[in-house]
């Protein structure tokens, strides 16, 4: 029971302060907020739901349409009670698509609007706190340069800790999803910023960290259910595990590392899982109708097999999205270095490795409907797999250079 209690005071902590922020940010002024959505439809690039970022294919595109549903619920923010405006998260329906619906609200036309209780919703708090300031496109520079700082302070650190081959395979894997893409997105930068932040604390000293590993992945599964949409939670979770496999401890047996992996992932999963039930009990107890009952009927749906498809055919329109010539030849300067250099001690990280690698593949499975209807962006999530197979390879590659502290 005592090795629990931390963990319990953390979810306590973790659930104030996510309703905290929420409170905070319904309570910003509305004036510059509603200016800065305004100008962002007519003057900024939001024009299009589903644009394509830098390279014109299917691979890069953006999901402006969750954006605009975002800058949505941002604008209609403080419409009713601060308890409702932070729970019920509503948004105006007036239109088509959901360019359109804000190019309508902006307008003056919101006499319909809907809730949307079973998120958290953290990216429409982020973005209203940001929209005080800046519009939508000037906000997706600030996005890009801070994700950019996070990706280069990541690498330095991972790379004095446990050398360049992490920081090389996570960069090949994170490039093959094109992270470039990721970090314009009020979207899609949440699941990217979690895993990677969360494996670069793992590569910090035990002395110089408050957290243990245990609950550094505690904490990104409950910030991952707060800020995500089920864009690609498993890179949130795949990052961090990747490297807490390539820190496993020389010596160190497949199974108890494999127990290991699993005691952080289900760490993960219970925070994850944990923190949407309180925010479904909140909404359930303090707004109207059963959010529980709704987001039980969601998960549900989003996890039943498909209408004349197969949960096959889930992987299968995920796996085609990945670029895999240049995978190939990732994968083979990898094999090249490792037959040259071959260390037989990275067998137990290899085979680590590769466990962490079918990640994504289980999830997909599990949320065959999900990952089949919305393919273009849940594929994000095979950069673990990309990473974890460079990893596996990069563990046989002598000498490792890892400086586990004790």
């Amino acid at each position: 029971m005592k090795a629990v209690v931390p963990y319990i005071k953390a979810f306590a902590i973790l659930m104030a302060a996510f309703w905290g922020f929420a409170l905070a940010a319904c309570l910003l002024p509305d004036a510059p907020v509603q200016r800065h959505v305004a100008y962002s439809v007519t003057h900024g690039d939001l024009q299009i739901d589903y644009p394509r970022a830098i390279i014109p294919r299917e691979e890069c595109r953006m999901d402006n349409f969750t954006d605009a549903l975002i800058l949505n619920q941002a604008y209609m923010c403080s419409r009713d009670s601060l308890l409702v405006s932070s729970l019920a998260n509503y948004h105006s329906c007036v239109g088509g698509d959901a360019v359109e619906v804000l190019q309508n609200l902006v307008a003056g036309e919101d006499k319909i609007k809907d809730a949307y209780s079973r998120y958290w919703h953290g990216s429409t708090y982020l973005a209203r706190c940001l929209l005080v300031f800046k519009d939508y496109t000037a906000i997706r520079y600030i996005l890009y340069f801070l994700s950019s700082l996070l990706l280069l302070a990541a690498a330095a650190v991972v790379w004095r800790r446990a050398g360049w081959r992490p920081v090389v395979a996570a960069a090949l894997g994170l490039l093959a999803v094109r992270v470039f893409v990721m970090q314009f997105s009020l979207q899609f930068l949440p699941v990217m910023a979690i895993g990677v932040a969360a494996a670069a604390y793992l590569c910090v000293g035990p002395r110089h960290r408050r957290m243990s590993d245990g609950m550094v992945f505690f904490v990104a599964g409950a910030l991952t259910a707060y800020f995500d949409l089920l864009t690609a939670p498993m890179l949130a979770l795949g990052l961090p595990l990747c490297m807490a496999a390539w820190l496993t401890p020389d010596g160190e047996g497949f199974g108890r590392g494999l127990w290991r992996l699993v005691r952080l992932a289900l760490l993960w999963f219970a925070a994850y899982l944990f923190a949407w039930a309180f925010k479904w009990l909140l909404a359930t107890l303090l707004l109207p109708g059963n959010v529980f009952a709704d987001a039980i009927q969601q998960i549900s749906m989003r996890t039943s097999d498909i209408d004349d498809w197969t949960r096959l055919d889930a992987l299968g329109a995920n796996l085609k999205m990945l670029p895999w010539s240049y995978i190939i030849i990732s994968l083979a300067v990898f094999i090249v270095l490792a037959v040259r250099r071959f260390d037989s001690r990275g067998w137990t990280r290899a085979a680590l490795l590769l466990v962490v690698m079918l990640l994504p593949y289980a999830w997909y499975f599990a949320a065959a409907n999900h990952s089949y209807l919305h393919w273009w962006f849940t594929y994000r999530a095979q950069g673990v797999s990309v990473c974890a197979l460079l990893l596996a390879v990069a563990a046989l590659i002598g000498p490792r250079k890892a400086k586990i502290e004790k």
